[in-house]
């Protein structure tokens, strides 16, 4: 039997990748900037070929969840760097966790949130014991936990020094008005129109 709900959140994922996507391009887009999709992460700062900024989106169907130590969302992205095999290039990309879910205050991604005052250390030192203190079954979560507690710990500080967390982030059934928001100047005049325009968006 098919898990449609599953199903339909993968779905979204995708699209909210798509979207976000095109969100971060007006942005921060400008002259010589370059973004690509599900080339080097989710989404990704290029230049010449080479990420500079990767950037791991996470949606969350029930966006009240939070992004604690022990979170799936915090781990799973982790892994998904470590896998990349640059974890203790302290020169290599910048990582950021891109979530519609807010971090939990006191947690490894509050300190990591790229609007405050970020703390690195103290995200390394709450991951750790997160990894150590970890009961779950879920195979996923083992294997992310197992792979960073094999790094030694100058490695581990190293790839956390790199990682930022965005929290907060519109969802899928907001991010279209925060799209309308940065190019409005450059809508249609007939305000019924401005769903068709929208819909017809491309990144390139």
């Amino acid at each position: 039997m098919t898990n449609t709900h599953s199903a339909a959140g993968s779905a979204i994922g995708y699209q909210y990748q798509a979207d976000y996507c095109l969100f971060a391009l007006l942005l921060d887009g400008g002259p010589g900037r370059a973004i690509t999709l599900e080339l080097h992460d989710d989404v990704a700062w290029e230049e010449d070929g080479t990420p500079l900024e990767k950037l791991q989106i996470k949606h969350t169907i029930h966006v009240t969840g939070g992004l604690g130590d022990k979170s799936p969302a915090m781990w799973r992205t982790i892994k998904a760097w470590l896998d990349d095999g640059q974890a203790a290039n302290v020169d290599g990309p910048d990582l950021v966790l891109v979530s519609t879910g807010t971090a939990n205050q006191g947690s490894a991604a509050y300190a990591l949130r790229s609007t405050g005052d970020r703390n690195p250390v103290e995200a390394a030192i709450k991951l750790r014991m997160a990894a150590a203190d970890s009961e779950s079954q879920n195979p996923a979560m083992q294997a992310a936990f197992a792979a960073f507690k094999k790094l030694a710990l100058p490695t581990q500080n190293a790839l956390v020094s790199r990682i930022a967390v965005v929290d907060g982030a519109p969802t899928i059934v907001n991010i279209a008005e925060a799209v309308k928001d940065r190019v409005w100047t450059h809508l249609p005049p007939d305000t019924n129109k401005h769903a068709d325009f929208l819909d017809r968006k491309s990144v390139v």
